[in-house]
């Protein structure tokens, strides 16, 4: 059974247009349907504060804040969750994102 994710808040920090917050707000997105289908039961239950460091045609930086959140093997699936969310090549937004979740067993 997958997790759910609870979306308890973002800041996006960026001098772009629209369209740049827009391609932010979908990394978001991917990374909580990413989180929600690859974590199942066997993944405790946690809340993470999340740190985004968008920069041209670099990695992304993460910086990640939990609760309640032990296991090591949890923590590498979101690790190659956050790692795999944008492609660098692709990458050509200046700006940070920071998003506030908590994540748990669905009902």
């Amino acid at each position: 059974m997958s997790k759910k994710v609870v979306f308890k808040g973002i800041e996006i920090l960026t001098n772009e247009s629209d369209s740049s917050v827009r391609t932010l707000l979908g990394v978001v997105e991917s990374v909580i349907d990413r989180l929600e289908s690859d974590l199942d039961r066997t993944d405790e239950n946690f809340h993470v504060l999340i740190n985004m460091d968008f920069k041209p045609d670099q990695p992304v930086k993460h910086s990640l804040s939990f609760t309640s959140l032990s296991s090591n093997g949890t923590r590498g699936k979101i690790m190659s969750i956050l790692k795999n969310s944008v492609d660098v090549r692709e990458n050509k937004i200046l700006g940070t994102v920071r998003v506030d979740l908590k994540v748990e067993d669905r009902g």
